[in-house]
This record gives C-alpha cells, structure tokens and sequence, in this order.
C-alpha cells in the first residue's frame, strides 16, 4: 500500500494525522522545527490542543490543519490516541543518526535515529501499538516512514464492567502520569455495553477521567472527516457522571 493509500485509509476510519517533514526541507511550509496535525472535524480543538494537549500558540492554517511546535509532539500524539482511537504518523528524513539505546528506551513518538522509529521506543514500554507493518517508502529527496498507532493493552484477559477505579482522577498523558492507571481495553465500553473499550473519556471542560469507551462511542458526537457519523450503539450515557462537576456545571459531551 502506498503512503498515499494509507493516509486516505486512516482518514476514513477516523484517525488524527501527524507529518514531520525533514529540517531541511525549504518547501513544506512549517517554520523552523515545527510539524503539522490534521484532526477530523470535532468541538473546539483551539481549547483541545491549549488544555489537553499543552499547546501554548497553535496556528491554523488556511487549509484546516495546525502547525504546532515539536516539543508539544509527544502530548498531541497521546491525547489524539484517546480522543480519536488511532493516529497516523508520518516522518520524512534524509540525514539520520544512528540507532541506539535513547531511541530504543524512548517513551515518545519522536525519532530523528535510522530506524525511523522502528524500534523506537521498544525497551521503554512503548506507550503505541503500530496496526500496519513497518515500512520506509523511498523518494528522490530523502525517505518517509508511515506507522499507525492504537491504545495499548493485552486482548487475552476477558473484559470487566467499570466500576469508577479511576473517579476523581484528573486526566493526564504520560506514561509516568498513567503509571498506576488500568488499561481502558480492560473493560467493556460504559457507553454501549457491549464492546471492549479502547481509550479513557475525559471531561474536556473540568479535566476529570469519567470512563472507558470504545471508539464509536468515544466519536459519536463529531462529524469526522466531513463523512457522515459513525454509527455507535448508544446505550447509557450515565458514565458523565464520573466527573464530580456534572450535576452542577456544564460537562463536555
């Protein structure tokens, strides 16, 4: 598959976007070392990207997407897992460094080493679940790689209703931040019932995690890339009430 047919196919299936183009390119765009993310169409992501991600100065571009700074990578990347189920990231190169232990150990997406991120990450507990087998797409001017990422966790035990283990936890990002958190696929989804979760839901106004869902659940609210919704099985929506703001105050869907 192309990297052309894989970025179409993540947009249809609902996943947030992430190019790093090579320092050196002079026609991308992007000032200095920054990057840009394409998110499919939701509530507010100048608020999204300034409270969850940490973004202090993110910049639309007139095409819809955002050029943020490199060092809010690593934060963009793991909340956009939880917000949209999955993200494509893709890094172009010419001259990379060596592989070793720093890349190997990091807990980050970013890798600038010779691998292009194929270990990356993998003596550290990496943190992303790549869906796609590795896969370096060579042009004239340097080399892409194209790696799609999903929430972690193990498939094999059964699935467990939530019981709020996590009620009164402000949501963060981070794998020293989720040391002692539970993996969300763990449970099934508190929204339908049914499925196995995928990510932790948060309230996006108060900060407070409120439960696991599934991805279709998770999305139902927003358009996506400008298709129709996703259908999702919406059963119960009294998971809201695991942020302790919801009785009083105006909770984010």
């Amino acid at each position: 598959m192309s990297s052309r047919d894989r970025i179409d196919a993540a947009r249809r299936e609902g996943a947030a976007l992430v190019w790093i183009p090579d320092k050196s390119d002079q026609t991308s765009g992007i000032a200095g070392d920054n990057y840009k993310a394409e998110f499919p169409e939701f509530d507010d992501p100048p608020r999204w990207l300034r409270r969850t991600c940490r973004v202090r100065h993110p910049i639309q571009l007139p095409d819809g997407r955002w050029e943020l700074a490199r060092h809010s990578l690593q934060n963009v990347v793991w909340a956009s897992v939880d917000n949209f189920g999955a993200v494509l990231v893709i890094k172009d190169g010419k001259k990379l460094s060596k592989c070793g232990e720093l890349c190997q150990t990091a807990e980050g997406p970013d890798c600038d080493c010779s691998c292009l991120g194929e270990t990356h990450g993998q003596l550290g507990g990496q943190r992303w679940i790549p869906v796609t087998d590795f896969q370096v797409f060579e042009r004239k001017e340097g080399k892409r790689s194209v790696r799609m990422h999903l929430p972690p966790g193990s498939w094999k035990e059964a699935a467990k209703p939530y019981t709020g283990e996590l009620e009164l936890i402000q949501y963060a990002i981070g794998l020293k931040a989720r040391k002692n958190w539970p993996k969300a696929n763990e449970f099934f989804c508190a929204s339908c019932l049914i499925r196995r979760a995928h990510i932790w839901d948060h309230c996006h106004e108060h900060g407070f995690v409120r439960a696991p869902l599934c991805t279709p659940c998770n999305t139902w609210h927003w358009k996506g890339w400008r298709i129709p919704p996703r259908e999702a099985a919406i059963v119960d929506t009294s998971y809201l009430r695991y942020c302790p703001e919801h009785r009083t105050r105006r909770c984010s869907p």
